[in-house]
């Protein structure tokens, strides 16, 4: 049995779906790139204080505040880095500028932007796309398909393990 919806009944599961796809994504992405920002605090805490009090004090009054955003702690660990793990950043050439150019950047995106959700609900529901615009002195559309938000999560996940397998090597 076939049921006939009208134009607003379909634009209503439309826009359900691919809200729920795109709120998806971007829970994700988020998500993820907050687990990656608390290990690299857990590093950078440990790193500068030996006893569990001071390391929880430094986190809560300024690694894990408004006062250090998470670029500067890549700043930060980087140059720690070079200092003492220069073999690390060797193994791992990219992964700095991967955090600060790409990472970073897609959780911007999917946290600061405006999801749009007009009437070509169809066109990005068929291409299973989740859409962006950025207002910056123009207007700039930006689609994520699977592949694209694949590839994000599969960096974003892939630098989390690695950090992970940093944290339990002495610093």
């Amino acid at each position: 049995m076939k049921t006939n919806f009208t134009t607003e009944e379909q634009f209503q599961r439309e826009y359900e779906t691919y809200t729920n796809v795109a709120f998806l994504r971007r829970g994700v992405i988020i998500n993820e790139v907050i687990m990656l920002e608390r290990i690299v605090d857990e590093i950078l805490s440990t790193y500068f204080c030996g006893t569990t009090t001071k390391k929880q004090e430094l986190m809560e009054l300024i690694i894990c505040t408004n006062r250090m955003i998470f670029e500067n702690k890549m700043q930060v660990l980087k140059v720690l880095l070079e200092k003492h793990k220069p073999d690390f950043l060797k193994t791992n050439p990219t992964i700095i500028n991967d955090i600060i150019n790409k990472i970073i950047v897609e959780r911007n995106i999917f946290a600061h932007y405006w999801l749009v959700t007009s009437k070509e609900l169809s066109d990005f529901i068929s291409k299973n796309q989740t859409v962006f615009i950025k207002f910056k002195n123009t207007t700039e559309y930006i689609y994520y398909d699977d592949e694209k938000f694949e590839t994000i999560c599969h960096l974003i996940g892939k630098t989390i393990k690695t950090f992970i397998a940093l944290q339990k090597e002495d610093f």
